[in-house]
C-alpha cells in the first residue's frame, strides 16, 4: 500500500510540474508573439502614413526582394549621421524574378 500510495504522489508531483511548465511556456510564447505583432503593427502603420501610394510602394519593393536577406547585407555596411541615426545603402530589386532557366 505504501508503495502506491508512493507512485501516485510522485505521478501526481510530475503531471503538477509538467502543467506549471507548459503554462508557462506557453505565457511566454504568447507574450513574446504579441509584442512582437504590436511592435510590426506599428511599423507597418507608420511605413503606411504617407497614403495609398506609398502602401502600394511597400507592396511592390516587399514583392520584388527578400527583407530578410537585404536587411542582413544592409547591416554590413552601417554609417551613422551626426545625430546618431544609423543609415546603410539598401539594394532592392525593381523587376519581377526572371523564370528558372530549364522551364
Amino acid at each position: 500500500m505504501m508503495k502506491l500510495r508512493t507512485i501516485l504522489w510522485g505521478g501526481s508531483g510530475l503531471i503538477a510540474l509538467m502543467l506549471v511548465g507548459g503554462c508557462f511556456t506557453y505565457g511566454t510564447g504568447y507574450n513574446a508573439g504579441r509584442t512582437q505583432g504590436e511592435s510590426n503593427g506599428r511599423v507597418i502603420s507608420e511605413a503606411m502614413n504617407a497614403g495609398p501610394g506609398a502602401a502600394s510602394a511597400w507592396s511592390i519593393i516587399m514583392a520584388l526582394n527578400d527583407p530578410v536577406r537585404a536587411l542582413a547585407a544592409c547591416k554590413q555596411a552601417i554609417s551613422t549621421d551626426d545625430e546618431g541615426r544609423r543609415s546603410c545603402s539598401l539594394p532592392i530589386w525593381l523587376d519581377p524574378f526572371p523564370p528558372p532557366h530549364g522551364s
